[in-house]
């Protein structure tokens, strides 16, 4: 999402830059690190993401880096006195091991433990990085001056975002509970359901860090579930902060892909700010599936008495056919035979989603004109990920990466509409709004 967000927002004249990202997975995180470079991302949860902003801010606050109402309450803050600081360095000589006494020689990273409080990277006086280690920040107290200096440089440089100084807050929350293949929904009380909990931390992180916009993406589903409840409980809560909302659906396929891909999008703005609008298609599509029969007016798309020319439809062929040819990739055999069933696709149409699976017995996903599944290059393709997007990981970690993503057109468009709210370009409260001609098109 942020990559595509990024890409449209400055093709609209703003300078957007993805700062920070969290992920559970530590492959999507090396993804991340490797292609955006200019980003601190970090391998945890939202839950320990955001315990780490509020304890973030706490050490700002005591350090007198941020004012606050509340600066007395953390003068003591983990047992740092405000008023007791050894000027020499003779107080970094805390932890001791069999008698040898070791020296903190700086501190070069943060986190929540798993399980526990936070905790502290210590760079041990005359050790290298190999022998760091992550110290709870309690054992730590005599140690303040190093703290301090490690506090004020991750302050001026932003290793962590402090509420009122993001922008932006894009993510989509996982929500299995919701999904159509889960057989155990809980229809009666959604929000109790541990596989949707991860809505309620995005709107937790929100609420703490207030950007000017947000940006949720999540499956159709989400429209569909209890009538919509838990997309009812997301505007509900936006609003409750005191942001204007806004939500539709897209599908890739309008947007350059070979794909069709429904997915549901919720805006938020700050009442002091525009409210970004939707973009309406670019691309004629083969229509898949069916529209949640109460939301049908948040489909983005044009009238019907609307005689507009649109792009010609984008195929398999179009996207995949300049690839190398792959014999037997991802497909095993059992003397000769498959065990499962298999369906192939055609050069002349779309898939309806990528997935994160290669998994043919669930889904149609075989080559057009080769006996194996499509390859994880060829899915980014039809994501709309250009080729030097460099993906890390086993194969099937890379298929998760790849089907989990938001289509890089679609997010584009999104910045394209962020941009133009953020510069104060929108007309109106008209809800959607037409790209530039020619707006560019997936390039590989």
């Amino acid at each position: 999402m942020s990559t595509g967000l990024c890409m449209g927002a400055q093709l609209s004249g703003l300078n957007l830059v993805t700062k920070w990202a969290v992920d559970t997975s530590k492959y999507a995180v090396q993804s991340i690190k490797y292609n955006h470079p200019e980003t601190e991302v970090r391998n945890e949860s939202a839950e320990d993401f955001l315990y780490l902003l509020k304890e973030w801010e706490k050490l700002c606050i005591h350090f007198s880096l941020i004012e606050s109402a509340d600066s007395e309450k953390y003068e003591n803050l983990y047992g740092m006195s405000a008023v007791e600081e050894v000027e020499d360095g003779s107080d970094e000589s805390d932890v001791k091991d069999g008698g040898e006494v070791f020296e903190v020689e700086k501190i070069v990273g943060i986190k929540k433990e798993e399980g526990g409080g936070l905790h502290l990277k210590v760079r041990w006086e005359n050790y290298g990085p190999s022998h760091d280690t992550w110290e709870p920040i309690e054992n730590l107290s005599n140690c303040r001056k190093k703290i301090k200096e490690f506090v004020v440089h991750g302050f001026k440089t932003s290793i962590l975002p402090l509420p009122g100084g993001v922008d932006v807050v894009c993510g989509g929350p996982p929500c299995q509970g919701i999904s159509g293949y889960n057989r155990f929904r809980n229809t009666k009380e959604p929000l109790k359901d541990k596989k949707n909990e991860q809505l309620l931390e995005y709107m937790k992180i929100v609420e703490f860090l207030k950007p000017k916009y947000v940006l949720m993406e999540n499956v159709v589903d989400m429209l569909r579930f209890v009538d919509g409840f838990l997309a009812r409980y997301a505007v509900g809560r936006l609003v409750q902060m005191n942001y204007q909302t806004r939500m539709g659906m897209m599908a890739a396929g309008s947007y350059g892909l070979a794909q069709f891909r429904r997915r549901f999008f919720l805006w938020g703005a700050m009442s002091s700010e525009r409210l970004p609008q939707f973009p309406l298609p670019t691309h004629d599509v083969v229509n898949r599936g069916n529209v949640p029969v109460n939301f049908d007016r948040n489909v983005v798309a044009y009238e019907q008495k609307d005689t507009v020319k649109l792009a010609k439809k984008i195929l398999l062929s179009d996207v995949i056919t300049d690839l190398p040819v792959i014999p037997e990739y991802a497909i095993k055999f059992v003397n000769g035979r498959s065990t499962k069933p298999f369906g192939r696709l055609w050069w002349d149409e779309t898939v309806p989603t990528v997935i994160g699976r290669a998994e043919p017995h669930n889904h149609v996903i075989i080559h057009p004109s080769q006996d194996r599944v499509l390859t994880v290059r060829e899915n980014a393709r039809l994501q709309g990920f250009p080729d030097y997007y460099r993906l890390f990981g086993p194969t099937k970690e890379k298929y998760k990466q790849v089907g989990n993503a938001v289509a890089v057109p679609v997010a584009s468009a999104l910045g394209f509409a962020l941009g133009q709210a953020f510069q104060g370009h929108t007309s109106g409260s008209d809800p959607l709004f037409t790209l530039p001609e020619g707006f560019p098109k997936p390039t590989f």
